[in-house]
This record gives structure tokens, C-alpha cells and sequence, in this order.
């Protein structure tokens, strides 16, 4: 009830939301909320990296807000993958992949859930009663190999605590990059889930640092149980320190407002 509340409030508190609620499908209030807030601050990402895209819902908001960006997104679920690739059919420049991320290639146990963002690799709470399958798994660096990504590059992880494995399988990636959003728990259901502080000591190694929370989410008790952190790049490969800032043109309104576009 109270996510429901909160959702809702979001909705009130940005009328921009109601014309993209009737006419994106699928539609989520919290993609929409990180990525119209990342597009009015002038940030413009040319290569978007879905990581645990579910049914569609960061692709077609992110396609949505940055129609020149080229996005890759990847869900390991063979069911969800299905609505994905019906819901996205119409947007050319998504790629989908249909598998895991990690740090291995090969393939791994996966535990659906009936509530599909919540879908994980480890097993929540213990519950050995879960229903699992068997999925691929691939490091990034493996299957983004040979691509040709335009930056900026926004690389997005939401896999339900595996992201720090994700960022070890994308030692080649990493460097390329200028930003990286990433799910990041507080209350953990697995105890091998990362902290913060195991993101942010990773990603220091290739230059990023903690930057701002785009979004988060509150537990019944209203206490803050995860967000979605995003971290900037610092300093280059070879050491150098280089400050990226948000790319912010006063002369193409692309880049400030956010676009009304249908499907």
C-alpha cells in the first residue's frame, strides 16, 4: 500500500508522467523518474546497457527520453524475454540478449518469482522451496565484444544483488564507460549480496565515484531498503584525471527537454 502511495505522489508531483502512464507500454513510474530526471539535468548518453531489463520497462523509457541512444539490455528469463522482445518490437535500436550477467560464461541456476523484477540468481530468503530453472550466463565483456558503443555510455545494472559480479565480468566495458547506475540494497535478503561500500570501492578502481541517488525505495516501515545509485567517471584508463560533466546544449532543446513521444 504504501509503494502504491508513494507511485502515486510521483504521478501528482510530475504531470510530465500521465501522458508517458497512457501511452508507453510497458510503463514504469521508476524508470521514469530516474531517467527524465537524468535527461532535464543535461546528462545525454549515446549507449545505453540494460542490465536486467525484465519486460522492458528502463528500454522503453530510456528509448523513449534518448531516441538517439543505441541501447543493449539483457534478461536471462525466457518468458519475460518473450514480453520483452512484443513490447520493444517497434524500437530498432533496442538489442536484446537473453542471458544472464556475470563473471562467467556458461550457465547458472535462476529463481523466477511470481512479482518478475524481483526474479534472481540467488535465492531469497532462504526459501529452498523456490522454483528454479537453468539460464545463461555471460560476462559483458564477452557478449559486448566487437560492438562498436558510442559514448557516452550509460551502463545500468538492476539484477537483484548480482551486480558487483556483473561489473567483475566487464573488466573491458568498464573503461568505456562514463557512467554506471546501479541498484544497490540495504537490507539484504542474501548475505552475499554487495554493499554500497563493495560498489563503490569496485568501481573506484576504474575511476567512477558516487555521485548522486537518482531514486529509491522505502519498506513498509518507511525506512529506505535500497536505491539506485549513480556513479561518474573520474579519471581515464590511463590516469589521468578528466571530470566528465553532464553534456548540456543550449542550442539543441533535445538535450534539456524531455521529449512527448508516442510509441
Amino acid at each position: 500500500m504504501l509503494g502504491k502511495l508513494l507511485r502515486l505522489g510521483q504521478i501528482i508531483k510530475n504531470p510530465s508522467t500521465i501522458p508517458a502512464l497512457f501511452s508507453w507500454r510497458p510503463f514504469s513510474i521508476e524508470s521514469f523518474t530516474m531517467m527524465s530526471s537524468l535527461r532535464r539535468r543535461g546528462y545525454v548518453f549515446h549507449t545505453i546497457i540494460d542490465g536486467g531489463a525484465n519486460i522492458g520497462q528502463f528500454a522503453r523509457t530510456s528509448t523513449q527520453l534518448y531516441p538517439e541512444a543505441t541501447i543493449y539490455s539483457f534478461e536471462p528469463n525466457p518468458s519475460t524475454a518473450k514480453i520483452f522482445r512484443t513490447n520493444l518490437a517497434n524500437r530498432p535500436a533496442v538489442h536484446l540478449f537473453e542471458t544472464a550477467l556475470g563473471n562467467h560464461d556458461g550457465m547458472i541456476t535462476f529463481y523466477p518469482s511470481s512479482f518478475s523484477q524481483v526474479s534472481s540468481i540467488f535465492l531469497v530468503n532462504n526459501n529452498r522451496q523456490a522454483t528454479s530453472i537453468i539460464v545463461t550466463i555471460s560476462k559483458l565483456d564477452t557478449v559486448m565484444a566487437g560492438l562498436t558503443l558510442e559514448p557516452p555510455i550509460l551502463l545500468k545494472l538492476d539484477l537483484q544483488g548480482y551486480e558487483l559480479e556483473a561489473l567483475k565480468g566487464a573488466m573491458s566495458i568498464l573503461p568505456r564507460c562514463e557512467y554506471v547506475l546501479t541498484e544497490v540494497g540495504f537490507k539484504a535478503s542474501n548475505p552475499d549480496q554487495p554493499t554500497f561500500a563493495d560498489l563503490q570501492e569496485y568501481l573506484a578502481k576504474y575511476g567512477f565515484r558516487f555521485i548522486q541517488a537518482v531514486a529509491f525505495s522505502k519498506d513498509e516501515f518507511g525506512e529506505i531498503s535500497q536505491m539506485d545509485g549513480l556513479f561518474q567517471k573520474y579519471w581515464n584508463s590511463q590516469g589521468t584525471h578528466h571530470e566528465y560533466q553532464p553534456f548540456i546544449s543550449t542550442s539543441n532543446r533535445r538535450c534539456t527537454e524531455i521529449p512527448q513521444t508516442g510509441l
